[in-house]
C-alpha cells in the first residue's frame, strides 16, 4: 500500500503529459457533447414538428377537459341543489303525519318553490304506501311496486339518499330520461317514511342549462350514471345502455373506473388513435360527464404528419442513443472500475480484495483521494466502535430507560428500557419508537404525538410529555418521555430519550379527577358537575332546546327508618341505574343530594322531555325493593322545564324545575309537572325549606 502512495513511486508511474491531456474526463465530455450536438442538430427540425403536433393534441385535450369539468361542476351543483330542496321539504314532516294523508298533501302544497324545480314530488310510508303526490299539473300516479324499487329501498332500508335514472311506465321509448330523487324521513327514533321527486334529465334545472356552456359542441357530450349506463347520447337508442359499448368512450371509461376516478370533478383528457375523450366526475350523483371527439376532426391532415414525424424521429434518436451509449461506455470505463472498487470498500471486504484502477487526469487524482479516505475511514470506525461500547456500558447501568434515536430508529438501548418494553436489546435496535405506540394505527388518546415531538425538537431542541406504549406481551403502560437533540442545530443527528413508567401516577390523577365530579354512592354526576354542564349547555344553545328534569323520590324515607341506611343506599343505587337506563348517551343524570336527582337533556323538545319523564316515573314505580324481608314501594315526582331566554342562568332553570317538582308532589305524587316558559309568579313560589319539608 505504501508503494502506491509514496511521492516517488506515484510520480514515476504517471503517464506522459500528452496522455494526461487526452485522458482527462473534461476533454472526453467535450468530445461527447460535440457529437451529441451534431446529432441533435440533424433531428432538431423533425423533433420540433413532432413537438408542435404533440402540444396541439395536449392543448386540445386539455381544453376539452376544462370544458367538461365546467359542465360536471355545474351539473354537480344542480344535483346538490335538488337534493337540498328535497331535504328542506323533508324537514317539514314528522312521524305523526304518516297517518294523516291530507296533512302530508298540505305540506307538499305549501312548498311551490320545490314543485317548480321537480316535475313531481311524493311522500310514502316505509312499506311503500303512497300518502300524497303532486306535480305541476296536479296529482300523479306512482308505481304500484314502489316498495320494490331500488331507489325506494335504498332510502327506506339503508337511509341513503339516491338519484336513480329511468323511464316511467307508459312513456314512449324515445322520451327523455327521468331522474328520481329520494330522501329518507328520519327522526330520533329512526326512519318513518320516504320523500321523493322526479325531474327530467334535460330540464332547465339540470342538463339543458349546463350544456349551454359548451355551445355547438354539446352534441358530443354524454352522461354516464353510477351503474355505467348512458343517460345521454347522440344516438337516442343508446340511452340507458352500457357506456363500455359506446364508440370511442368504452376503453377510456374502463380505465377511468379502474383508477377509481368516477367521483372526482377534475377533468381528465385521453387521446387514442381515433378519438380524444375528456371526462369529469359528478360526485353528488356518482356520474361521469364525457365528450368524445374524433381525431380526424381535431387534427385533420396533422395526423399523417405526426405519424411520419414519429417514424423519422425514432430512427434518428435510436442511432444517436446508440452512438452516445458507446461513447459514454468508452469514456467512463476507468470511472466504472473506481466505482466497483469503492463498492468493495463499502461492503467491508477490505482493501486487498480489489485492485485500484490505473488512470491519468482527474480519475487518477480521484483514486489517490479514495485511498486516503479508506485509511481515515478505517480509523474512524475503530474509534466509533470503542465509543459505542463505552456508551452502551453506561446505559446498561442506568436506573431509567434510555434510548438514542437516529432517523427515528433505535440505535442504542439501555438495559432498563428493554425491561420496560419486554423485548431483548437485539430486537429493539433498528426499530422505530412509533411502533410501540399503544394505538399505532388509529388516532386517539395515548398515541405518540409525533407531530408535536418533531415541532418541539426543531424549535427548541427538546420535548417532554406523556404517551402510552405497548409491551411485547400486549400490555399498555404510560411513559414519561424526555427528549433532547444530540445537536440542537441539526435534528438529523438524532436524539437521546429518557423513558420512565408513570402509569401509577396517571391512575391516581384520573381517580382524583373522577371523584371530584361524581357521587361516590351512585356513581352519577354530582351537583357541582351537573350545574357546570347545565351552564355550559345554556351557553352553547343556538336555537336548540335544552330540557331539564328535577326528580324527587316519594315514600323513600320509610326505607331508611325501617330497613336502615345501608338499605337506603342500595335502593338509591338501583334507582340511579333505572334513571340512567332511560336516557341517551348525550344526556346527563345526576344525584343532587339525598333522594333528589336531575336529568339534563340537550337538544330535546318539551314533548320528548314529557314522554321521557313519564317513562322515568314508570321505571321507578316498577322497581322491586326488598330489604329485611319487607317490600317497599317507591315512586317519583318529576318537574320538567325547557330552557329558553327566560332562564339566563343554570340556578334559575334548576329552581324552576324544582318548583315544578314541588307542584307534582302537591298534586298527588308519582306524576309529572311541566313548568311554564314564563317565570313563575310570586304567589306560586314556595320557599325551598317549605317545599322540601312537604316532599317527605
Amino acid at each position: 500500500m505504501s508503494t502506491h502512495t509514496s511521492p516517488t513511486s506515484g510520480a514515476s508511474a504517471r503517464p506522459g503529459w500528452w496522455r494526461q491531456v487526452l485522458g482527462t474526463l473534461k476533454l472526453r465530455v467535450v468530445l461527447v457533447a460535440m457529437a451529441a450536438a451534431l446529432v441533435s442538430g440533424g433531428v432538431a427540425t423533425v423533433y420540433l414538428t413532432h413537438e408542435n403536433i404533440a402540444v396541439t393534441g395536449r392543448l386540445f385535450a386539455q381544453k376539452q377537459a376544462d370544458e367538461v369539468e365546467l359542465v360536471a361542476d355545474m351539473l354537480n351543483g344542480r344535483v346538490e341543489h335538488l337534493r337540498g330542496q328535497l331535504r328542506v321539504l323533508g324537514d317539514d314532516f314528522n312521524v305523526g303525519m304518516m297517518s294523516n294523508a291530507p296533512a302530508v298533501e298540505a305540506v307538499l302544497m305549501s312548498r311551490p318553490a320545490t314543485r317548480q324545480v321537480f316535475d313531481s314530488v311524493w311522500v310514502a310510508s316505509l312499506d311503500g304506501t303512497p300518502l300524497a303526490s303532486l306535480s305541476r299539473s296536479g296529482p300523479v300516479d306512482l308505481p304500484k311496486d314502489l316498495a320494490q324499487q331500488p331507489y325506494f329501498r335504498s332510502a327506506a332500508e339503508k337511509l341513503i339518499p339516491t338519484v336513480s335514472p329511468g323511464r316511467w311506465s307508459g312513456e314512449p321509448m324515445l322520451s327523455p330520461v327521468v331522474l328520481t330523487f329520494t330522501q329518507p324521513l328520519v327522526d330520533t327514533h329512526g326512519p318513518y317514511g320516504v320523500i321523493g321527486g322526479t325531474v327530467a334529465l334535460h330540464s332547465p334545472h339540470l342538463l339543458s342549462s349546463a350544456f349551454t356552456a359548451l355551445g355547438q359542441f354539446s352534441t358530443g357530450v354524454v352522461v354516464v350514471d353510477s351503474n355505467g349506463n348512458l343517460l345521454t347520447s347522440s344516438d337516442v337508442t343508446r340511452v340507458l345502455k352500457p357506456a363500455l359499448a359506446e364508440p370511442g368512450l368504452g376503453p377510456v371509461y374502463a380505465e377511468w373506473q379502474l383508477n377509481g376516478s368516477t367521483t372526482a370533478i377534475e377533468g381528465l383528457g385521453r387521446a387514442t388513435d381515433d378519438f380524444i375523450v375528456a371526462m369529469a366526475g359528478v360526485p353528488s350523483a356518482q356520474w361521469m360527464v364525457g365528450r368524445i371527439t374524433s381525431t380526424d376532426y381535431a387534427f385533420g391532415l396533422l395526423g399523417k404528419v405526426q405519424r411520419r414525424a414519429w417514424l423519422i424521429v425514432g430512427l434518428i434518436v435510436g442511432l444517436a442513443a446508440l452512438l452516445a451509449a458507446l461513447l459514454v461506455i468508452w469514456t467512463l470505463r476507468p470511472l466504472t472500475l473506481l466505482r466497483n472498487r469503492a463498492e468493495v470498500l463499502l461492503s467491508g471486504e477490505g482493501e486487498q480484495q480489489a485492485n485500484w484502477p490505473k488512470a491519468a487526469g482527474e480519475i487518477g487524482d480521484l483514486v489517490r483521494v479514495f485511498q486516503r479516505v479508506t485509511r481515515d475511514r478505517a480509523a474512524h470506525r475503530q474509534s466509533e466502535r470503542r465509543l459505542l461500547g463505552e456508551m452502551q456500558a453506561i446505559l446498561d447501568h442506568a436506573s431509567v430507560g434510555i434510548v438514542v434515536l437516529r432517523h427515528g430508529r433505535f440505535e442504542l438501548v439501555s438495559a432498563h428500557m428493554t425491561k420496560l418494553l419486554g423485548y431483548p436489546q437485539a430486537a429493539l435496535v433498528g426499530r422505530r419508537l412509533a411502533r410501540f405506540a399503544a394505538s399505532a394505527n388509529r388516532a386517539g388518546e395515548g398515541d405518540l404525538p409525533l407531530a408535536e415531538i418533531g415541532r418541539a425538537l426543531r424549535e427548541t431542541g427538546q420535548f417532554e410529555g406523556e404517551a402510552s406504549l405497548r409491551r411485547a406481551d400486549g400490555s399498555v403502560f404510560w411513559a414519561q418521555l424526555v427528549g433532547r437533540s444530540l445537536d440542537p442545530a441539526d435534528a438529523a443527528q438524532g436524539q437521546i430519550w429518557i423513558v420512565s413508567d408513570v402509569t401509577a401516577d396517571r391512575e391516581a390523577r384520573t381517580q382524583l379527577s373522577w371523584s371530584a365530579t361524581h357521587d361516590s354512592l351512585t356513581e352519577l354526576v354530582n351537583r357541582r358537575e351537573f350545574e357546570a354542564r347545565l351552564t355550559d349547555a345554556l351557553a352553547k344553545r343556538t336555537g336548540a332546546e335544552v330540557a331539564l328534569m328535577f326528580v324527587d323520590l316519594d315514600h323513600f324515607k320509610p326505607i331508611n327508618d325501617t330497613a336502615g341506611h345501608a338499605a337506603g343506599d342500595e335502593a338509591l343505587k338501583q334507582i340511579a341505574r333505572a334513571l340512567a337506563s332511560q336516557v341517551r348517551s348525550a344526556d346527563t343524570v345526576a344525584r343532587l343530594g339525598g333522594d333528589e336527582f336531575a336529568v339534563l337533556l340537550p337538544g330535546c323538545s318539551l314533548e320528548r322531555a314529557q314522554s321521557l319523564a313519564e317513562r322515568i316515573c314508570g321505571a321507578v314505580r316498577g322497581l322491586q325493593l326488598s330489604f329485611g324481608g319487607r317490600q317497599f314501594q317507591v315512586s317519583a315526582s318529576v318537574g320538567v322545564v325547557v330552557g329558553d331566554d327566560g332562564f339566563a342562568t343554570a340556578s334559575a332553570m334548576l329552581h324552576a324545575a324544582d318548583m315544578a317538582c314541588y307542584k307534582a308532589k302537591a298534586g298527588g305524587r308519582d306524576r309529572v309537572e311541566v313548568a311554564g316558559r314564563i317565570a313563575l309568579a310570586a304567589d306560586n313560589v314556595v320557599p325551598l325549606h317549605r317545599a322540601n319539608a312537604a316532599r317527605h
